[in-house]
């Protein structure tokens, strides 16, 4: 007898072992006996109805065994007439054509047993077990739409409510699902026996007596998916239990989690397929528009320098960038003054300094207009030197996406920002909403490369340069 059958008993009420502290089942010689004898009365082919009668008082083994051996005579009865008509017909060598159908039909319904009798008898004791869902792609598709769900709202929680580039944080966000899935599927489980992916496709949970798991049952099973079936998401054996699982999935094998639980089908109708591709899309433009969110600054306008300080430090973090491109509250750059600095510019001791913003402010102390100018007199220099790039398209940054009509929705005035750090030597103009930018360069005396602005100074000739940025507020 197998586990399944075991598992199917206790699970109809003819078995009921003991329970260890651990959770561990502890089958008595009692135990034993009772599931001999509920195989032989299977054997038999008494339904399970009739044997928990028995088990509950409510029916003689007396009187259940002379019922069943009143069908069995009505069976032999009904066999040996279905004997007879095979062997009439054989020796009066009918052919289909010439077959009297209704003749012999109505000989064998007066001599049949009573419909009550001649019900479906019931399986077999090897056949008494639940029903195992197969269903990989189902499954897979289940998995795939909460995971989606555990992504979206992670997305919000990063990028709409914490501003937190949802990108850069991709290699530890799958762990994240992983808590998330950890912390919430059981409780789904226990409450529903189903999750969202797996209602949407028709799919549900159940313990051992039909009805939702416990939630040790529901933890056990959602800890085994993770570690057995999806591999934590650890490389490497993440893809070997995933391929193992769905071996074991398609041959019909016991699954490493559906020990205690079983996964069942309520139904599998075309709808929930178009649902599940629905819910699919949905979830996946969801997330977009929560990664789109994300790149909206903290503060919008009008903008004080205070303001617009937070927001350029906001792109830096956002993006990546050095810590020493990040703004005082007065928009002066922080790290300007430290020795040993290198990000913009390169080169002897005066040059080796970050350049400045320069703000204009209305009377009410609301910035208009942010510019950065560099201006390097003609003189004979061995330095090389790099062009602002960053520092202009951070600020272009946090200016046009704090306007109120700022588009986040709308991605196609996005490369007017990084199209300042692509081309760095060739002037720009460009408006965006309410905010204007532009850019213009002039040296004499260096060499132009494509590595990101650098300059390198030509041998036996003068070096100058002119570098401005500026953005500006358009409209009210």
């Amino acid at each position: 007898m197998s586990r399944a059958n075991i598992r199917f008993y206790e699970a109809e009420g003819l078995l009921c072992p003991a329970r260890q502290e651990n959770g561990y089942r502890d089958y008595s010689e009692d135990d034993l006996t009772a599931l001999l004898r509920i195989r032989l009365l299977r054997t038999l082919e008494l339904s399970l109805d009739e044997i928990r009668a028995v088990q509950e008082g409510r029916l003689s083994l007396r009187d259940a065994l002379e019922k069943r051996s009143a069908e069995l005579e009505q069976e032999e009865k009904r066999l040996e007439r279905t004997r007879q008509v095979c062997r009439e017909l054989c020796e009066r060598s009918v052919s289909y054509d010439g077959l009297d159908a209704r003749r012999y039909l109505d000989e064998l319904n007066r001599q049949t047993a009573p419909a009550s009798v001649m019900a479906a008898p019931a399986p077999v004791w090897h056949a008494d077990v639940a029903t195992r869902v197969r269903a990989p792609l189902r499954r897979w598709a289940a998995r795939l739409l909460d995971w989606m769900l555990f992504s979206v709202l992670w997305a919000v929680l990063l990028g709409a409510l914490l501003h937190i580039n949802p990108t850069r944080s991709m290699p530890w966000s799958i762990y994240a699902f992983l808590v998330l899935d950890w912390a919430v599927e059981p409780h789904l489980l226990h409450r529903f026996g189903t999750t969202p992916g797996k209602w949407l496709l028709g799919l549900r949970v159940v313990g051992p007596d039909g009805t939702p798991p416990d939630e040790e049952q529901a933890r056990e099973r959602t800890n085994r998916v993770l570690l057995w079936g999806l591999g934590l998401y650890l490389p490497v054996f993440s893809t070997v239990r995933r391929l193992m699982s769905l071996k074991r999935c398609v041959d019909g094998d016991e699954l490493p989690w559906e020990q205690e639980t079983s996964l069942v089908l309520r139904d599998g109708k075309r709808w929930r397929t178009v649902a599940a591709v629905g819910a699919w899309l949905v979830l996946l433009a969801c997330s977009e528009l929560a990664s789109r969110a994300a790149v909206l600054p903290p503060n919008r306008a009008p903008l004080t320098v205070a303001a617009f300080a937070q927001n350029y430090n906001h792109y830096v973090d956002y993006y990546g960038y050095s810590d020493t491109l990040l703004l005082d509250s007065e928009g002066r750059n922080a790290a300007a003054q430290e020795e040993g600095v290198f990000v913009v510019m390169a080169g002897s001791p005066e040059l080796n300094t970050l350049p400045e913003f320069d703000y204009e402010v209305d009377e009410d102390g609301l910035l208009r207009r942010v510019v950065m100018t560099v201006e390097l007199p003609p003189a004979r220099r061995t330095d090389w030197l790099s062009v602002p790039t960053v520092q202009p398209m951070l600020a272009a940054m946090a200016m046009a996406r704090a306007q109120p009509a700022y588009d986040f929705l709308n991605g196609s005035g996005e490369h007017a920002f990084f199209i300042l750090t692509e081309d760095p030597f060739v002037d720009y103009e460009r408006q965006l909403q309410q905010v204007r930018f532009s850019r213009s360069l002039v040296q004499q005396g260096y060499l132009e490369t494509g590595m990101n602005g650098l300059l390198l100074p030509a041998e036996d000739r003068e070096q100058s340069l002119s570098f401005r940025f500026c953005v500006e507020v358009i409209g009210k």
